[in-house]
């Protein structure tokens, strides 16, 4: 849902910082596609009903964790070709880019409230870590907001916000990246380092 208010309020105002921020929602989803497919694979594995050794699932999830890491490097690209297309003056209709942010925003903001609170009720370290990731996503679709309201007063921030989003990203591929292959060397379980 977040991913696609930042796209929709993304294409209608063009901004660049609320693009990057689209896709760095988007690579949210990917790290957690992978996290929870790697889920599925050690459950399958440990139930029996995947025919594949323990290691051989370990090494199945290290480069699934590769593919989604290298797809996500690839977002920052997107955002700086983005940000090498934009002029100030394409940005449009700000209204709708501040209320689909602020919508954003709030529920950014309950979803690390509830991923941290239902953390902490089942002893889950790593749901309270994704809560406050989330927390981290709130910070993010600030800056983007604080971007459109400087332009509407005339302080142009758009392509700074947004490469800052674009570094966020990086260092997120790069994370999971390094786990990815940190896992299929080892033969190890895959734990994402952060």
């Amino acid at each position: 849902v977040l991913t696609l208010i930042k796209l929709v309020t993304s294409l209608i105002t063009g901004s660049a910082a609320l693009l990057a921020d689209c896709y760095h929602s988007l690579s949210d989803i990917l790290v957690s596609v992978t996290l929870l497919s790697g889920l599925f694979i050690r459950v399958g594995v440990e139930k029996g009903r995947l025919p594949v050794s323990e290691k051989k699932a370990h090494q199945l999830e290290a480069i699934l964790a590769i593919i989604m890491a290298s797809l996500i490097l690839y977002v920052p690209v997107e955002i700086i070709q983005e940000i090498n297309t934009q002029e100030e003056e394409d940005l449009q209709h700000l209204w709708v880019g501040i209320l689909g942010i602020l919508l954003c925003i709030a529920i950014a903001w309950l979803m690390s409230r509830l991923k941290t609170w239902v953390g902490k009720e089942t002893d889950s370290l790593a749901l309270v870590a994704d809560g406050y990731h989330s927390q981290l996503d709130v910070f993010s679709s600030i800056a983007v907001l604080l971007s459109l309201i400087g332009t509407m007063v005339g302080i142009y921030l758009d392509e700074i916000v947004a490469v800052i989003i674009a570094v966020m990203v990086s260092v997120a591929g790069l994370e999971l990246l390094v786990s990815g292959f940190r896992s299929l060397m080892t033969g190890s379980e895959f734990k994402q380092i952060s």
